[in-house]
């Protein structure tokens, strides 16, 4: 991808485009797929949303639209919507998710706000991505691209790397775009740098992701060669582990059996 664009605040730009977006308060978002935010992701992000002062929001994308609806369903369960909130029943469309925010209740005096917003424009989507302050990341199954595109809009990228390759790929984003404060260590780590971030004041958020931006642009982030080499080195590493477990399979299994013929199959096609 090409992240020519320089991050600005753009609050008339945001508000026309997101209109339930409040340019005023700071803005927490997850831009990935609702099928990686599971219950412990969620939570760990309310909890985030609850305990940061003064009061936050929170975008989420509509993206599947029925997994927007079980986000919205389960935390009315869990917590309760504030009463100008609930969603009509039969307003099942996108237009009725994203047309104002949800007012969740953590108790009685602490009210917050949620919002949906639908997929952006691919000409026009890190300008958007750049609306909000803070990106966090699922804890399952982390951000890819979409931590990179968080970075070059500008945002701030929370995310805790998990065992699973597939859960460290944000954290080694942000390692190569030299933006590692936001790495955490273990969930509570997550919470507290989240919740930290999120009690800053605009102006302290806006010098934390110029400050951000500066190092991104000196960094690796766009050296197609330095990706490259690190993508040869894990290709190079996938190799040697195959080639051991084919090794052991031939131990193991007769010669010629069809676990052994799929294990040298997929030696083949990873060369």
């Amino acid at each position: 991808r090409n992240y020519s664009v320089t991050w600005h605040e753009d609050p008339k730009f945001c508000t026309s485009t997101i209109h339930s977006l409040n340019s005023s308060m700071t803005t927490l978002a997850t831009f990935n797929t609702l099928v990686k935010l599971n219950r412990k992701s969620l939570m760990a992000m309310f909890e985030i949303l609850r305990d940061a002062s003064p009061a936050p929001q929170l975008w989420l994308l509509a993206r599947p639209l029925e997994a927007a609806f079980n986000v919205i369903h389960n935390l009315g369960k869990e917590f309760g919507f504030c009463d100008d909130s609930v969603l009509p029943a039969g307003h099942n469309t996108v237009q009725a998710i994203t047309e104002k925010p949800f007012c969740i209740e953590f108790g009685s005096t602490t009210r917050r706000n949620i919002l949906f917003s639908e997929a952006f424009d691919r000409a026009q989507h890190i300008r958007v991505k750049g609306c909000a302050d803070i990106f966090l990341d699922t804890q399952i199954v982390g951000a890819h691209s979409t931590a990179a595109d968080a970075l070059a809009a500008g945002l701030l990228v929370l995310t805790l790397p998990g065992n699973s390759i597939l859960d460290r790929v944000a954290a080694s984003v942000c390692d190569m775009g030299d933006n590692t404060l936001q790495v955490a260590r273990s969930e509570a780590d997550y919470k507290k740098i989240g919740t930290r971030l999120s009690s800053k004041t605009k102006e302290q958020l806006k010098r934390l992701r110029i400050d951000g931006r500066h190092r991104l642009g000196s960094s690796n982030f766009q050296a197609a060669n330095s990706w490259m080499k690190g993508f040869l080195r894990g290709l190079s590493m996938l190799l040697d582990t195959s080639i051991a477990s084919l090794s052991t399979l031939g131990r193991t299994q007769p010669y010629g059996s069809d676990t052994q013929s799929r294990a040298l199959e997929f030696v083949i096609a990873t060369v």
